[in-house]
């Protein structure tokens, strides 16, 4: 049907003006270089399911690095999903994400990260022709987006503000007092704006614009409400301070996606372009809101953290709770409302009820009955696998558990 666009409506829509809705699968990582008769099978199997989105996962952290990531055979197997799964009218979703395989988060604001970006997105997208379709990435209608991220911000990553390397730290200094210059214009204006009505500074007095040193503040995950009880004066904590960095890192992001978003275009890149911000994280979403074609998120449920890996084992690492009755702030509906802006079309990038909850069978048509109710433009389960132990059950692996498979297709009408 053509290049999907975003309409003037802020919904998707192709180039016969039909409504473009997407039920998808993520295609990732290594399993993106599987035999080609697999490739074929895969997607002769996805179209009987009602699939017409495949999201191919470009991660070179799994392929140690891009240079041996983007081999020929590697991308001769991108190039046959792409024209395998055009044959089907399957449209496909190409995911650059190279945020991850550079120093995260400096990709956001590194002069040296931006231009090797620009370079590795330029060779891969505009410059190589697939040999199965005569077409390059950017001239394919049947790429129907492309991502430039996948979660990682400023905010994303809180340690970083503190302890980034060099000469990254310097660089990232410099851009903080340059943009509280741009702000305030003078040390005296910022001292007052950080001072509070009794008089407390957040400002040290070795401090100033015209040294430009002033310090970054720490960014840890502390709760708002624990945050703001800070002592005022204290350089890491400040609430002074941290309300500044996070209009800062706004900036910052906003600049990124607007410099990738011009230079994407010069590619000749048409489609929608997208980045994913972490669900929790408003101020980045609204950057991507406002820069961006469209808004990513995901949502896993009874997906085990870290942090409970390291405390529980077994089934006590899983609730055991039906997804569709859940409710609270992280249940299914009001996660997605956070990545849904006026005027932008909603990508749900990942999302799967993880094994062996017993309701998980529950989540397919409720993820899809939901998102048909908000108004979700693209819906893409993590994920669909062709390599390894195929037909054994884990919290992924789509394809081996009939309690998702075997509904997928009744939810993809």
């Amino acid at each position: 049907h053509g290049f999907v666009r975003v309409g003037k409506n802020g919904r998707l829509e192709l180039k016969d003006g039909l409504p473009a809705r997407f039920w998808g699968v993520v295609i990732g990582g290594r399993s993106v270089n599987t035999p080609k008769y697999f490739i074929e099978k895969t997607v002769e199997t996805l179209a009987r399911a009602g699939v017409n989105l495949i999201r191919l996962l470009v991660e070179p952290a799994e392929q140690d690095k891009w240079g041996e990531a983007m081999n020929a055979d590697f991308l001769d197997r991108l190039d046959y999903w792409i024209a395998a799964s055009k044959k089907k009218g399957i449209y496909s979703s190409v995911s650059l994400n190279l945020i991850d395989s550079l120093d995260s988060p400096t990709v956001t604001f590194s002069k040296i990260s931006l231009g090797i970006q620009k370079s590795l997105i330029g060779s891969f997208a505009a410059s190589h022709k697939n040999a199965y379709t005569g077409l390059t990435y950017a001239e394919d209608p049947a790429v129907a987006f492309f991502e430039i991220g996948n979660g990682k911000s400023l905010l994303s990553e809180p340690g970083a503000w503190t302890k980034m390397p060099e000469p990254y730290w310097k660089e990232f200094n410099l851009l903080w007092n340059n943009w509280l210059e741009k702000q305030y214009r003078s040390t005296t204006r910022l001292q007052a704006a950080w001072t509070n009505a009794s008089g407390i500074s957040a400002l040290a007095a070795s401090e100033s614009l015209e040294k430009k040193n002033i310090s970054l503040p720490g960014m840890d995950d502390t709760p708002f409400d624990q945050a703001i009880l800070a002592p005022y004066h204290d350089p890491l904590r400040s609430p002074a301070r941290r309300s500044d960095a996070v209009r800062f890192a706004m900036a910052v992001q906003r600049s990124y996606f607007e410099e990738m978003s011009e230079y994407l275009s010069r590619l000749g890149i048409r489609v929608p372009i997208l980045a994913a911000a972490r669900n929790d994280l408003l101020p980045i979403t609204a950057v991507a809101s406002q820069t961006l074609n469209m808004t990513a998120g995901e949502s896993y449920y009874d997906y085990p953290t870290e942090s409970s890996r390291k405390e529980l084992s077994g089934l006590e690492l899983f609730s055991m709770r039906n997804p569709v009755t859940e409710r609270g702030a992280w249940s299914f509906a009001p996660n997605i409302a956070r990545t849904h802006w006026s005027g932008s079309p909603v990508v749900l990038k990942a999302w799967t009820a993880c094994w062996p909850n017993p309701f998980r069978s529950a989540s397919v048509l409720g993820v899809a009955a939901y998102s048909c109710f908000q108004g979700v433009d693209v819906v893409v389960h993590d994920n669909y696998l062709t390599i390894g132990d195929l037909m054994r059950i884990g919290s992924f692996g789509l394809q081996a558990d009939p309690a998702r498979w075997g509904l997928f297709g009744l939810a993809a009408k």
